[in-house]
């Protein structure tokens, strides 16, 4: 929306992801208003993009943006199919109710031991490939 100016501090006003305005200080002092701007810029794109991820209830999770992630995913590339299966199967489960801004390192290392001790439908084990990421 803009950047205006108190005292000798630079302040941007912009609508966040849930349509609510927000004024906020910039890291930016008087005379640096090229600065802010490309920094507001770069807040809206964020939001932006957020948006673009968010399902109707507007928190955009592991699952909702993973889903998201497949559709842009070109159906021509060989592992296509793969990404799908290991999505639907191993991520959404385990982490699809995330906020993803709550996503955290912590949360994907227990990702990581849940699949070294999950088994397969078969009862056995996961493959070790499945397992890579915890390696």
């Amino acid at each position: 929306m803009g950047v205006y100016q108190r005292g000798n501090k630079l302040w941007l006003s912009y609508i966040d992801a849930t349509g609510k305005r927000v004024r906020a200080p910039s890291p930016f002092a008087a005379g640096d208003e090229r600065k802010a701007e490309k920094f507001l810029a770069d807040v809206e794109r964020q939001i932006k993009a957020e948006k673009s991820h968010a399902p109707a209830g507007g928190v955009v999770t592991v699952a909702s943006y993973s889903a998201k992630w497949l559709e842009g995913r070109p159906a021509q590339v060989s592992s296509y199919r793969d990404d799908i299966s290991r999505v639907n199967a191993h991520i959404v489960p385990l982490l699809g109710q995330v906020p993803l801004a709550d996503l955290r390192p912590r949360h994907v290392r227990d990702f990581a031991r849940a699949l070294k001790v999950r088994k397969s439908d078969r009862g056995t084990p996961l493959a070790q490939r499945t397992q890579r990421l915890s390696t």
